[in-house]
């Protein structure tokens, strides 16, 4: 690999600094010199904070841009990403496989996703890739509902083996614009772990498109987390361009989407409650999407599998 995905995050991050104002963004810096961007916890933030948070989580390398998705009358927006080099962009650093031990902020987990985790390698899902980032500073994002300490950013920063003035940390709460976003934003994120686990290569995957809906946005934590997660359990599409054999994509489609699971049909809520409201102990079968497409460029052929529940999602996102 010859970027460094914490050096295009480190980019990006500077110039949401310097664009702060006009983003409703605020920055200040902890005592032992880390940098804090809050883009919804105290902060308002909104739309284009949460492009530019999935961006940095994405390291650049992709796309972020947003549609309708027409449900029960409403025409909600949808979140929209186009992802290269997907298995070090999703899986070494978009994932959500942060875990912050001991900590949690009314009574729920936060979660840390972005390119740090490619430097820590203190997860499964960025050891699952032959890729480790090797840069001077590093960006890590945490989903949560209060801002970070120095106890966090010291920690975080030892993990990655960068001093703390020189580590970045982005936070938004789960029940705010960009918050929402960036985590639905995490629609091909999933897909490339579903196929690695269930046995296909994630090195042939060439590049991805995932679609998720917006859901309407609630300050309630666990609200929100529903919500967000519906979306990627019962309203996303990834669509994967491989390039491989056509049986190595037979073996795998029927598997993949969260119909194949004995799971498809309980409300996220429901799962969430049964591992203690802790995204880390929850049944591992949730780390998918509604549906998958996969396009096979070796031979022009497309498979597809699974389905989207309006009404699960209607439930959700209106009651």
């Amino acid at each position: 690999m010859l970027f460094s995905v914490n050096q295009e995050a480190a980019r990006i991050v500077k110039d949401i600094i310097a664009q702060s104002a006009k983003l409703n963004v605020d920055v200040f810096k902890l005592k032992n010199g880390t940098t804090v961007v809050d883009m919804g916890v105290r902060a308002r933030g909104g739309l284009m904070a949460g492009i530019r948070f999935i961006e940095a989580t994405i390291a650049g390398i992709g796309q972020v841009s947003m549609g309708t998705f027409p449900l029960e009358g409403i025409e909600l927006p949808t979140v929209q990403v186009l992802i290269d080099h997907p298995a070090v962009t999703c899986l070494s650093s978009q994932f959500s496989g942060w875990r912050f031990p001991g900590l949690k902020y009314d009574n729920l987990a936060p979660l840390g996703s972005g390119p740090a985790r490619a430097m820590a390698l203190r997860d499964i899902f960025a050891k699952a890739v032959a890729y480790k980032d090797d840069n001077h500073e590093a960006v890590l994002a945490i989903q949560g509902s209060q801002l970070p300490d120095e106890k966090i950013a010291d920690e975080s920063a030892a993990a990655c083996g960068v001093d703390p003035e020189n580590l970045y940390l982005l936070v938004a709460a789960t029940g705010s614009v960009a918050g929402a976003m960036q985590v639905v934003a995490r629609s091909v994120e999933p897909s490339m772990w579903r196929i690695k686990v269930k046995g296909f290569d994630p090195a042939k995957v060439v590049c991805g498109v995932g679609t998720a809906p917006l859901p309407p946005v609630i300050r309630d934590e666990l609200r929100a987390m529903d919500r967000v997660n519906t979306s990627l359990l019962y309203g996303t599409t990834a669509t994967l361009y491989v390039d491989c054999a056509d049986e190595e994509v037979e073996a795998v489609i029927d598997k993949l989407p969260l119909q194949a699971s004995p799971l498809f049909g309980t409300p996220f809520l429901d799962i969430f409650r049964a591992g203690n409201y802790d995204f880390y102990e929850i049944d591992k079968d949730v780390h998918t999407v509604a549906r998958f497409v996969m396009n096979n460029i070796a031979t022009g052929r497309t498979f597809s599998a699974g389905m989207i529940r309006p009404d699960l999602l209607a439930k959700s996102f209106f009651s």
